[in-house]
């Protein structure tokens, strides 16, 4: 029994309810929506094709995440691998040579295995080359969380993912007497439901990983100045010799990349032997071949060197004039992800701080500060490029020192010009 009290002008009010009733009223409301009406008439055209269990394309829940991913920027073209099967296509550039697109074409249809168009090309890792274990605290209590209750299309979404992933054999049937978890339905950005566990009291069971993510820095200036990119994502650890050669990762994300076109499908090679070696399988619509430029990490990367994301510039050349300190807050994140490519950027958005020491609800928006503003959309219009450091040249540092912040640039000298590595700069 529920009981619900209130005041009133009379005194306290009581409404009291009853759950058994409630789901009475509410059963009957779902048939009466169900219930066909007289004069109403059904037709079918034509029977949904059935869909064979594992012959679906793999969803990779990435499609939808608002994080970049690693993808060429430049035009490039579908090409099918097999003529048989014509929708079975990848994506390669389309400034290469008529020679090196044929050799191109003709090495990926003769690796046509190591792509996996549903789930049945899918053959697994042996466990002898990798498995998961889970570092958890032995202090730590196990959890069992409660059953959680889902309306009805999500309990048949569920119900469809589980059969799907048993009969393709990616999960079995086996009880977990200690740890238990609920299943967390979201909704696609198209249609339908992606389903999720929720693992927020086993994360925090385990142990964190001290190991930090690589630079994001070495990582572009590595890949920036070769002449031919492939893009693609698949787990990274067995590419270990490869790594800081012919390849780069970061987390899934990995790229092939080539100094000169001549190495570009050797290069290629060596990486899809070991995906054969190990029975790895790249997703095709995540892949790119023979493209000279990109984008990788939120940066612009091409034989010419690096430059800014254009997304990130136009981001800052939209703004309006800050009017709160929301306002300004975003200003300098957006400055703050491009600090690598502005000279003398702690003084350009010094101004801007300068605001915020007005009261809590305003800011102190002076002259000085609508100038900065103007000035960082002027300069921020024509970002610099940065060139590529290439081992055994002689670099150069400029410093800048002043009231406020001492920065510096670190410079390469190119066919008699100097051309920007890399800018710092820091408040003191």
């Amino acid at each position: 029994m529920l009981l619900l009290k209130f005041p009133t002008p009379y005194g306290i009010g009581t409404v009291r309810g009853d759950q058994f009733g409630a789901r009475s009223c509410y059963a009957s409301a779902v048939k009466s929506t169900n219930r066909q009406h007289w004069g109403e008439a059904l037709a079918v055209t034509q029977a949904p094709a059935l869909v064979q269990a594992g012959t679906e394309r793999p969803e990779d829940p990435r499609e939808e995440s608002v994080t970049p991913q690693a993808e060429p920027v430049e035009d490039n073209e579908l090409v099918t691998l097999d003529e048989d099967i014509p929708d079975r296509q990848v994506r390669i550039g389309t400034s290469l040579s008529q020679e090196l697109r044929s050799d191109l074409v003709t090495f990926l249809r003769l690796n046509f295995e190591v792509f996996a168009w549903s789930y049945n090309d899918m053959p697994g890792i042996s466990p002898e080359i990798i498995s998961h274990r889970l570092s958890i605290n032995p202090a730590v209590r196990p959890i069992r969380q409660k059953r959680r209750a889902y309306d009805p299309e999500r309990y048949e979404a569920m119900r469809a993912e589980v059969d799907k992933l048993t009969s393709i054999e990616f999960i079995n049937e086996v009880d977990y007497p200690t740890w238990l978890a609920n299943v967390v339905m979201v909704r696609k950005g198209i249609k339908g439901w992606r389903m999720c566990v929720d693992y927020t009291n086993l994360n925090r069971a385990c142990l964190k990983d001290s190991f930090p993510l690589p630079r994001i820095d070495q990582l572009v200036d590595a890949t920036a100045g070769h002449a031919l990119l492939s893009f693609m994502d698949a787990y990274s650890g067995i590419f270990a010799p490869l790594i800081g050669n012919t390849m780069e990762v970061y987390v899934d994300d990995m790229l092939v990349k080539s100094g000169t076109t001549d190495q570009y499908i050797s290069n290629l090679s060596a990486m899809f032997t070991i995906l054969k070696q190990y029975k790895m399988r790249l997703n095709p619509t995540k892949c790119a071949f023979g493209v000279a430029s990109g984008k990788f990490l939120g940066f612009m990367i091409s034989q010419r060197g690096i430059e800014a994301n254009p997304v990130k510039i136009k981001a800052i050349l939209d703004m309006a004039i800050p009017k709160t300190i929301k306002d300004i807050q975003s200003l300098t994140g957006r400055v703050a992800a491009l600090t690598k490519f502005i000279s003398k950027a702690t003084d350009r958005y010094a101004p801007f701080f300068k605001a915020l020491k007005g009261s809590k609800r305003s800011i102190a928006w002076i002259a000085e500060c609508d100038k900065a503003f103007n000035e960082l959309k002027e300069y921020m219009s024509r970002a610099p490029s940065l060139s590529t450091p290439e081992l055994g040249d002689t670099f150069m540092i400029y410093l800048s020192v002043s009231a406020t912040a001492v920065s510096s640039v670190l410079i390469q000298t190119k066919d008699s010009a100097e051309h920007p590595v890399h800018y710092v700069s820091k408040v003191l």
